[in-house]
């Protein structure tokens, strides 16, 4: 959708008759597709940190549990950086799966990286991720929280997925509405005054 949106929109634009209602359009489907692309950056910086953050773990915990290899730091850097960008829980899935590992190695370390996992990913949900995605789509975190809460609530996991693009596309529309009501309410009062004069 990415990738091809641009040449779907060149298209949908060619079906206008209306030049000016074409541009409106395409200004609006253009900013769309600019939350769109915002989420998926900001979702790569997320997953991108988590990976980060998950080898520099692994690789402290090599260095006071002996039995776990240093390698192991990279392996955790590739895993949670991948699974994790699956929203919601895909940093859960790498998460397991790098504690298994480490436990078949050393259980001690195991749970010191299941204790890093949870108290990092607390500081993820809360801090990280809000922040970021707030600053690609422009929204708040407030805002990306509250859509991200209904979105899980009414739809499951599927709504977690795609409520922070819907919410940002929202606001896009919401604020469109709002320029082209004040715009017309603008033209009335000129009428008026032209009018009464």
């Amino acid at each position: 959708m990415l990738v091809e949106g641009p040449v779907w929109m060149e298209r949908l634009a060619n079906l206008y008759r209306d030049v000016d209602r074409r541009d409106s359009h395409m200004k609006l489907l253009r900013r769309m597709h600019g939350v769109v692309a915002g989420y998926v950056t900001g979702q790569l910086a997320v997953s991108a940190i988590d990976g980060l953050f998950a080898g520099i773990a692994v690789f402290l915990i090599s260095l006071i549990f002996p039995a776990i290899p240093v390698s192991f730091a990279l392996l955790a850097i590739a895993t949670c950086f991948t699974l994790s960008l699956i929203p919601m829980f895909g940093a859960t899935v790498a998460a397991v799966i790098v504690t298994l590992l480490l436990g078949f190695n050393s259980i001690p370390a195991a749970t010191a990286f299941a204790v890093y996992f949870l108290i990092y990913q607390q500081i993820e949900n809360n801090l990280i991720a809000p922040t970021i995605q707030a600053r690609q789509i422009e929204l708040s975190p407030l805002a990306i929280l509250v859509a991200v809460t209904t979105g899980l609530y009414v739809f499951g996991i599927a709504g977690g997925i795609i409520s922070i693009p819907i919410a940002g596309c929202i606001k896009v529309l919401v604020e469109e509405y709002l320029k082209q009501l004040v715009h017309t309410r603008l033209l009335r009062n000129e009428r008026e005054f032209f009018l009464c004069e």
